[in-house]
């Protein structure tokens, strides 16, 4: 029997209430989107008034929730949420919508393939907890490298691009997922990091340009290893004090990119001498050898003696930090394009293992996908063509 849209929706109203939080909107922002007072939305949510079926199947749709969920008896435990460090004019401010949504999508895929884990590769995630604050971080940045197999050589003739897929690929060999925040602004949300066995996962913004998303990459796979979970911001350890985590996940990040005997062997190190200047030429010609930042080599040369803190602080002022310039914003891409680069070939690999071993049905592989069932053909090549 198909229910009038003028019909009451006998929902728990403790899970609007409960979902309107969890999306990260206050009462105004949706009274006001739904055309209705603040008061009538409360009155929904305390049980005093019913909403019609048709406003609840809108609302609930506005909220990015499954109809069913509002029927539940007892509200879901709370979504694990990251560490947030945040700068100090932003201390008071809420976590958007957007990121919320977003921790919200990489939790649930974590879940589903948690579900499908039978069809997933075996791994151990020996690397989890192995650091600790009181090490040199030069050591772990050289033990980072080892663990992911990185060679001396490494980027060579990569691209910025493939440096970062690179880098992404050799971090989810070890089974962990690394997923690429949309519709999340830089200056709140860089990175994240959640550590949780099986299947721990960072996330980096999309929003950002490839070489500073490489650092961010590496400085959350550092959280990893300090069995740390965190959101990251662009921030610096000069500019005021951070948390002690952050200092060290900075450091080993950098000395993981661009470690301390490759740095001193290039020419144009060696041949500078002991000058603590240096020009936008040669920084430029560093970073383009590891692929990272001017920012990044600015750094490092400070942290190994080659320069000093008043032109470090100098020159990085007129570098214009932080680099708020986007790359990879998926103009252009199909959809089984975006897919494969936002949820990472690992994640997209066991869902498409799982469907083609009858483990799961087309409508359930495109709701973990986020795509259409006419599109997973397309998906699928693309996923060979990464295996090849």
């Amino acid at each position: 029997m198909k229910l009038a849209k003028s019909a009451p929706a006998l929902i728990n109203p403790e899970m609007l209430k409960w979902a309107r939080e969890e999306r990260g909107f206050d009462v105004e922002t949706v009274a006001k989107r739904f055309k209705m007072s603040p008061k009538d939305l409360t009155a929904f949510e305390n049980g005093t008034k019913l909403l019609t079926f048709a406003k609840f199947r809108e609302i609930a749709s506005y909220y990015k929730r499954a109809t069913a969920v509002f029927f539940l008896d007892q509200i879901p435990p709370p979504m694990k949420m990251p560490g947030f460090r945040r700068l100090p004019d932003h201390l008071d401010e809420p976590i958007s919508p957007e990121l919320k949504l977003e921790i919200r999508r990489f939790h649930q895929k974590r879940e589903d393939v948690i579900d499908l884990l039978d069809y997933a590769p075996t791994f151990d995630w020996a690397y989890l907890d192995t650091a600790d604050l009181t090490e040199n971080p030069e050591k772990v940045g050289l033990r980072l490298r080892e663990l992911l197999r990185i060679p001396d050589d490494f980027p060579a003739k990569l691209n910025n691009y493939q440096t970062f897929n690179s880098w992404r690929e050799r971090i989810e060999s070890l089974g962990t997922f690394v997923f690429l925040a949309r519709n999340v602004g830089l200056t709140e949300m860089r990175g994240l990091s959640i550590v949780e066995k099986p299947f721990p996962f960072i996330a980096v913004n999309r929003k950002d340009s490839p070489r500073p998303r490489c650092f961010t990459l590496l400085h959350e796979f550092c959280h990893l290893l300090l069995k740390d979970s965190s959101i990251c911001e662009i921030k610096h350890e000069h500019d005021y004090h951070i948390d002690k985590h952050e200092v060290f996940c900075n450091h080993v990040a950098g000395a993981a990119l661009v470690p301390k005997h490759l740095l001193l062997e290039t020419p144009a190190v060696r041949s500078h001498g002991r000058l603590e200047d240096w020009s936008n030429s040669e920084l430029s010609i560093l970073a383009g050898r590891f692929r990272v930042s001017r920012e990044v080599i600015l750094r490092r040369l400070l942290i190994l003696g080659k320069t000093s803190v008043g032109f470090y602080r100098t020159s990085r002022q007129n570098l214009g930090y932080p680099p708020l310039k986007t790359g990879g914003g998926g103009g252009g891409e199909t959809t089984p394009q975006r897919v494969l680069y936002t949820d990472g070939v690992m994640f997209t690999s066991i869902v498409l293992e799982a469907l083609n071993r009858n483990a799961i049905s087309y409508a359930d592989a495109s709701d973990m996908l986020g795509m259409k069932v006419e599109h997973i053909g397309t998906l699928e090549s693309l996923v060979d063509d990464k295996r090849r």
